[in-house]
């Protein structure tokens, strides 16, 4: 059974350790020769989000786990699609920067493609501006994002939980200024 989804669309994510996670779809590119899309996805703790809201009310800030995965998961139905984020707007879901290794961070480009770009972090985080960003972990599948959400959520590993405040956002918002002023970034929401 194909599942459709949209921007926004909210998806149980069984964990290993048992349990769900979930995880929302921000943005996406079309993979025509593929015939499929690669995912932007952001993580979300169930139990912390429901505290406070339901799962169509998540913003930015209950982001816990950030990744980019192939979509063949959620339209061959292998997580559950539960509901779509309420008035899903990408300006209020910006794409961070991600870091990698000690002095390198991968930045998106293009937004509406996906496309990155690998540099260097040095001219616009500080060393102890590091921990603001999410770790960039490269292109996962299903089985990688049910993993890493796992190790986000469960076992609060720094490689890949970040629990998103607003001066992590605002951080980001001023390296993406400074990357579109440089010609770096050329289609960003922020």
């Amino acid at each position: 059974m194909k599942v459709a989804y949209e921007l926004g669309s909210i998806f149980e994510v069984p964990l290993r350790s048992g349990g769900v996670g979930l995880a929302a779809v921000t943005r996406w590119q079309t993979r025509p020769r593929r015939g499929n899309k690669i995912v932007h996805m952001v993580g979300f703790d169930p139990d912390a989000l429901t505290a406070r809201n339901t799962p169509e009310q998540a913003s930015i800030l209950d982001t816990r786990h950030f990744l980019l995965c192939s979509d063949r998961a959620l339209v061959e139905g292998r997580w559950k699609l539960i509901g779509t984020i309420h008035a899903f707007n990408p300006t209020n879901w910006p794409v961070a920067p991600a870091v990698r290794g000690q002095d390198r961070m991968v930045v998106t480009t293009n937004e509406e493609t996906l496309e990155d770009e690998n540099i260097d972090a040095t001219a616009y985080i500080l060393p102890e501006e590091r921990r603001f960003f999410p770790y960039f972990s490269g292109l996962g599948d299903a089985t990688f994002l049910e993993i890493s959400l796992s190790k986000a959520l469960c076992d609060r590993d720094p490689k890949y939980y970040l629990k998103v405040t607003s001066e992590n956002v605002d951080l980001w918002r001023r390296v993406l200024r400074a990357l579109t002023n440089k010609g770096i970034v050329t289609r960003a929401f922020f």
